[in-house]
């Protein structure tokens, strides 16, 4: 088994399964552009007869079609530029040979480049120049800037159907150094053809290497036909790689996904949103920064102008107590004297400036007036005194300015402190493996989980399903496998029943009730009696015990595990937890519930209102079921 890394970024073999993915879905119309963060950016994709699709690009590494919504958390040029996309229909998408370049085909001839070569790019072209891309740069051989044509970025091997000479210490490493050919595949065809990958490339003859590539070729052949086996590798409990076939030398456990964009998906998404939160912590400093420095001006405005009105209401009081003074001195500015007009002000502390026929300018301390000579000194007073109204004007204005800024700073501030702790709690978070599944405590503190899909359910069944654990499902179908991982008892096993219909498909279906079958876990299984018919995905229950009437309900709120807080959703028998909310079956939409239990949970107090600080309603809409009303918050 060669050493393993974790996947730090999507490889040849892995676009060639996202594009395969993608085009099944295109057409797609492109009904807006997210910023993600600094380097990615998402496309919200609307697909006939499947609805909501989000295309997440990420130069750092990562391409994968998702049903999550996203929103827009920094900006970004490139996005903005990209938001010309809006109403056109991405018809196709293609990968580059077999490079780790993908081109996005839209209606009006914009082409979209996705490069995952070097430190990655995402381009904008239209009619085949650029438009805007994420990174510009001149070299040698290649030019991407705005007007320029776009050349795509040079092969980083030769064809597998071209014979090299090897170099270097290891037969891996330097298969991998002259083909274009990623080193996980390669190192699956050497333990698929039973070559060691750390002999020296001398050592093996011509015809080896030759069924090596030819296992790669037939490989990447099967992946750009479909034949995938989307797959997440798993380490410590961990999900470490994502591939989209079964890879037998890394020898770690692996789970199988419905698609490879939803593997993809689910290997990335936790790492992104701890990108974002980081993100948004720099933006919403940043803001409250630029905030606090224009308060500061602002502070520094009123100042100026109030020693200004200050110094200005001093010249007023001391020429309207001498009037006389300054009508001589005005008359003596008309005749553009100036000795005559500072043996006039300077006695009375005053430093004369311009002096001409039309002007006369006069300061006190750092301030200064221009008088006009030509008009009596009643009106030239007149006309300083408006002047000193308007600079006190200007400071209170200045400082009401400068508070309101102060204010948005804190409430920026706070908000920066709560994405902050959100970061915290993405990053140490740990997760029980649990967890994965939808799952809560009985009142008896009895675990239960159940499958979030039909591949979960079938996991349960496989790993944990023994005999004295209980087994359920509603009587419906469209609903999870449901365990209950104790010894029964009435009281458990009713709230296990009430979890079990409440993420059923009856939730969806506005149904209040819903009889749900159990047994004992020993009598279910993957296998259908014979001559039975058992649907891909599904489970089989050989013995059938009912709880009729099962009523469908939840209550939304907090628990702690180990002393960390969760948020979960629990079926309302059930007495545990912090509850801030139950729901029923409604007609108001998962977002709009979200957003109204977000409000709710945020106001909840005690314990848990830190951490509730930090949610968001992305984190809230697993939990919601369907279509939902909201009957009672606590």
């Amino acid at each position: 088994m060669v050493e393993f890394k974790p996947k730090l970024s999507l490889s040849a073999l892995d676009l060639a399964a996202c594009v395969y993915e993608l085009q099944k879905a295109l057409p797609a119309r492109v009904n807006g552009v997210q910023a993600l963060h600094s380097r990615s950016f998402s496309l919200e994709l609307y697909v006939p007869n499947s609805g909501a699709r989000s295309l997440v690009l990420d130069a750092r590494g990562f391409m994968f079609l998702t049903d999550a919504s996203t929103k827009r958390v920094v900006a970004s040029q490139l996005a903005l530029s990209c938001a010309r996309l809006k109403g056109l229909w991405l018809r196709s998408a293609s990968q580059l040979d077999f490079d780790r370049v993908v081109t996005l085909e839209f209606s009006e001839d914009y082409k979209l480049v996705f490069e995952l070569v070097g430190k990655g790019n995402i381009v904008l072209l239209k009619e085949g120049r650029v438009v805007s891309a994420l990174n510009y740069f001149r070299v040698k051989d290649r030019v991407v800037e705005p007007g320029s044509e776009y050349t795509p970025p040079p092969p980083r091997g030769v064809d597998l159907g071209v014979s090299v000479e090897l170099k270097g210490e290891t037969l891996l490493q330097a298969l991998v150094h002259a083909y274009n050919c990623p080193a996980e595949l390669m190192a699956e065809a050497l333990f698929r053809v039973g070559v060691e990958p750390s002999l020296s490339p001398g050592s093996v003859d011509g015809d080896t290497v030759g069924r090596v590539k030819g296992v790669c070729a037939e490989i990447i052949g099967g992946v750009r036909g479909g034949m995938l086996e989307p797959n997440l590798v798993f380490s410590d409990g961990e999900a470490v790689d994502v591939h989209p076939i079964l890879f037998k030398h890394q020898g770690l456990r692996v789970e199988l996904r419905p698609s490879f964009s939803s593997a993809v998906a689910e290997y990335y998404e936790p790492a992104l949103k701890r990108l974002l939160s980081e993100e948004a912590v720099e933006e919403l400093s940043g803001r409250a920064k630029r905030l606090l420095t224009s308060a500061a001006k602002s502070r520094q405005a009123a100042q100026e102008s109030a020693e200004k009105a200050e110094a200005l209401r001093s010249m007023a009081e001391v020429l309207s107590q001498n009037p006389l003074l300054f009508e001589l001195a005005l008359r003596a500015a008309r005749n553009k004297s100036a000795a005559e007009v500072s043996s006039l002000m300077e006695p009375l502390g005053l430093n004369v400036g311009e002096v001409n026929g039309i002007s006369l300018v006069l300061s006190f301390g750092s301030a200064s007036f221009r008088f006009d000579p030509r008009r009596s000194a009643y009106d030239n007073l007149g006309s300083l005194y408006d002047e000193v109204k308007s600079l006190r004007r200007k400071h209170e204005e200045a400082l009401r300015a400068a508070e309101e800024l102060e204010r948005q700073a804190k409430g920026v501030s706070v908000e920066a402190d709560i994405e902050r702790k959100r970061v915290l709690r993405l990053s140490v978070a740990h997760r029980k493996w649990f967890e994965k599944y939808r799952w809560f405590f009985t009142s008896a503190n009895k675990l239960v989980i159940a499958g979030r899909d039909a591949q979960q359910n079938q996991a349960i069944v496989k790993r944990y399903a023994k005999q004295g654990y209980t087994a359920l499902h509603a009587d419906i179908q469209g609903a999870p496998l449901t365990l209950l991982m104790a010894e029964s008892d009435d009281q458990s096993l009713y709230e296990a029943a009430q979890f079990a219909a409440s993420y059923s498909r009856a939730w969806s279906a506005g149904l209040s009730a819903v009889d749900v079958f159990y047994a004992d876990a020993s009598s279910v299984s993957l296998q259908p009696p014979a001559g039975e018919y058992l649907p891909r995905g599904g489970v089989m229950f050989h013995e059938k015990n009912y709880v009729r009437g099962v009523t469908l309900e939840l209550s939304v709120g907090f628990l702690a595990i180990e002393g960390e807080p969760r948020l979960n959703a629990w079926p309302s028998a059930a007495k545990v937890g912090y509850t801030c909310a139950r729901i029923v079956p409604g007609e108001d939409d998962k977002d709009s519930v979200a957003k109204r239990l977000l409000k709710i949970l945020r106001q909840a107090g005690g314990e848990y209102q830190e951490y509730a600080l930090t949610l968001r309603v992305d984190e809230l809409l697993p939990l919601i079921p369907g279509p939902s009303k909201i009957v009672e918050q606590t």
